[in-house]
């Protein structure tokens, strides 16, 4: 039986002994639902992949053969598959949680200037969002203003664009991760808005629209907030949009102007 190695983690709370199932399988990434079933999912990611909230990184180039529904046991040892196992017990626990508040204006023209070269060129996958007149409204007078309809503007976004995780929602993990590090005022609404329309999605894309309101957000990101261009070079390269569009917003803050 092949035995593999987790060499970091992300677990919010220790998980629990029993029964796990594998919800969805890929080459680079498996998610297991948790013993009661449902929400958060554990996701195993390999070694060339960031690292993700709720997550294990594994010592290979890609996954092993896996069944959808497949039953897979957690003991103190690791996770034991129907013909590999998992040993957990090394793996190094790494920081998701975004650094609230530490962003300033006097910053922000650095982080820029990487954002945009890093992501230069990358298709978005839902038109709006390549669009700057929508992006400059969604970012406009009223974006400070507590009367905003915030539940109309998400349902332009959330589970919109192509992906596992469609692009409208990228976006929002986006947005909320860059509202967390200035500590935008309608953070809190925002945040509620998120919370009553994330189940309008699927399954992975909720999963991290879920961490993300709590603070947690992929491994890029974390290195994003002390080397930008790294992160964000790290980034682009997830999915078929998803690096891209997770960012796009930030284009329109290029005057500082909701940065306080």
């Amino acid at each position: 039986m092949t035995r593999l190695r987790a060499t970091h983690c992300h677990l919010p709370k220790p998980l629990v002994a029993g029964d796990y199932r594998v919800h969805s399988a890929f080459t680079h990434a498996i998610n297991l639902t948790m013993p009661a079933g449902g929400f958060p999912l554990v996701s195993l990611v390999t070694y060339q992949k960031p690292l993700v909230p709720c997550g294990l990184k594994v010592a290979t180039p890609q996954m092993p053969a896996v069944t959808v529904g497949e039953r897979v046991t957690l003991d103190a040892t690791g996770l034991s598959f129907a013909i590999w196992t998992l040993d957990t017990t090394l793996a190094m626990p790494l920081d998701l949680s975004v650094s609230h508040g530490t962003l300033t204006p006097r910053q922000w023209p650095r982080v820029l200037e990487a954002l945009n070269t890093a992501l230069a060129g990358r298709p978005s996958g839902i038109p709006e969002l390549q669009d700057e007149a929508w992006l400059t409204e969604l970012w406009g007078r009223k974006t400070h203003e507590s009367e905003r309809d915030w539940g109309a503007l998400l349902r332009t976004l959330v589970g919109r664009g192509p992906g596992l995780t469609p692009s409208g929602d990228d976006f929002l993990c986006g947005w909320l991760w860059a509202w967390h590090r200035i500590g935008h005022p309608q953070l809190d609404a925002l945040s509620e808005a998120v919370a009553e329309s994330r189940t309008a999605t699927t399954d992975i894309s909720q999963n991290f629209l879920t961490f993300a309101l709590e603070g947690y957000f992929v491994e890029s990101l974390k290195v994003a907030e002390y080397a930008p261009l790294d992160g964000f070079n790290a980034l682009r390269e997830q999915g078929a949009t998803s690096g891209a569009v997770s960012y796009t917003h930030l284009r329109a803050h290029e005057t500082g102007r909701n940065l306080v």
